[in-house]
């Protein structure tokens, strides 16, 4: 039983509006097979292909930005001072975010978050054109790129539900979970060869034209479900009651904290991916964006299996999804073999996709409809939070080798793993 909250609408209220979209969504299968039966409805392959659009553009940024940023300067410190960069506004503005999607139309954040990519990528493409880039730019570009995220992604997560309704949750989010995958498969790979042969440069223009083409897709959606009625109370009031429900309901707190110790002691070593590219494997940038396609095709399987699942035993799931996540990672910082290194990839990419996907269905499941906007926020906010631990994390890269920190971290993530199975409320999730 969920509690009662100032400034929601409810529990009955919130589903009666999901009533009002469920017409949409029955019977819009088409025939298609379990693992791609979201895709049966058109509104969500309107936004699916936007996403396609906004994740191949992201997945390129990754790549580009981090090598262009080490080459440039030569130092981990500074890649970590981009992840703090990015991190700064999302952990500050996502409760914005949050607040933002559960007031107001979702489709409209969306589409002004993906012109303000395209825009962001442009200007940077100019700069690398005109040689006039610097690294300060690509810092200010994270901070730039942080800022609409944060306010724009909890839109971007919560609509989902809202398209394809409750019971195929698991299903679309792991659909687009598996697209993101297909791209970091894809993109990095296309960014390595595009820098190779045409310059960082080209790599933002077609970022820029992959974003403008993400409008256009997500203008051909229709207006879903009606914003949440809050009642009358200011911005930080109707933040401070999502913050409060996200405490007091203890599955969502549960499934926040277990997902931000995971995510904390996982990424860093996407950021520092650089170092072992140029310093450990010798690889260069197209070494760098095939690792990074490797661990995209782990995670697209890894996506694909979550998406055939039925609703049962995803805490378990979950939970073991994080520990593979770790055994991979701890492997792969100790491997000195390319080959070695790009079957590691594979195994990290299916942990983190598992891990990925699972964080974000739970959550949408158990969370009460009028909160879902404020309550995704919060794991935008677990992001932020991560940004800032990369940078001792980088630090620490400098001083002791980037085998050891990404190595200890990934250790520990296996501890939280074994704390966790021990927590029966998270275990024995359905």
């Amino acid at each position: 039983m969920h509690a009662s909250f100032p400034g929601g609408r409810g529990s009955d209220a919130a589903v009666s509006t999901y009533e009002e979209a469920r017409p949409q969504v029955q019977g819009a299968s088409g025939g298609m097979p379990r693992t791609l039966v979201s895709l049966g409805h058109p509104q969500y392959r309107l936004y699916f292909t936007a996403m396609i659009c906004q994740t191949f553009a992201m997945n390129m940024q990754m790549m580009a930005r981090t090598w262009f940023l080490y080459r440039l300067t030569g130092s981990g410190t500074v890649l970590g001072l981009m992840g703090v960069a990015n991190a700064v506004p999302m952990l500050f503005l996502s409760p914005v975010g949050g607040l933002l999607a559960d007031r107001y139309p979702k489709r409209t954040l969306l589409m002004g978050a993906l012109f303000c990519q395209g825009l962001i990528a442009l200007g940077i493409a100019l700069l690398t054109a005109a040689e006039l880039i610097t690294w300060v730019h690509l810092l200010i570009a994270a901070a730039l790129h942080g800022c609409v995220m944060a306010m724009t992604m909890p839109a971007r997560q919560a609509l989902i539900i809202e398209l394809v309704g409750r019971e195929r949750l698991t299903n679309a989010v792991a659909l687009v979970n598996a697209e993101m995958n297909l791209n970091r498969m894809l993109a990095p790979a296309v960014a390595g060869f595009l820098i190779a042969q045409a310059g960082v440069a080209a790599v933002f223009f077609v970022m820029m034209s992959l974003d403008f083409l993400g409008v256009f897709f997500v203008t051909l959606l229709r207006p879903t479900t009606r914003p949440a009625d809050l009642a009358p109370a200011s911005a930080g009031r109707q933040i401070a009651d999502g913050l409060r429900y996200a405490r007091q309901d203890r599955t969502v707190f549960v499934l926040l904290l277990f997902t931000l110790s995971t995510v904390v002691l996982s990424t860093p070593y996407q950021t520092l991916l650089p170092m072992f590219t140029e310093d450990i494997l010798n690889i260069g940038p197209e070494g760098m964006g095939i690792l990074m396609s490797f661990a995209g095709f782990g995670a697209l399987g890894g996506s694909l299996v979550v998406a055939s699942l039925a609703d049962q035993n995803r805490g378990v799931i979950f939970i073991g999804s994080s520990a593979l996540l770790g055994v991979f990672l701890v492997l792969f910082s100790f491997s000195q073999s390319l080959e070695l290194s790009l079957a590691m990839m594979v195994g990290v990419g299916a942990g983190q996709a598992g891990r990925q996907a699972l964080s974000n269905i739970l959550v949408q499941h158990y969370v009460e409809d009028a909160y879902r906007g404020r309550v995704m926020s919060i794991l935008m906010m677990e992001w932020g939070i991560t940004s800032f631990i990369t940078l001792p994390i980088a630090i620490m890269a400098e001083a002791a080798g980037v085998q050891w920190a990404v190595g200890g971290a990934a250790a520990l993530l296996i501890a939280a793993c074994a704390w966790a199975m021990t927590l029966g409320r998270l275990r024995t999730l359905a």
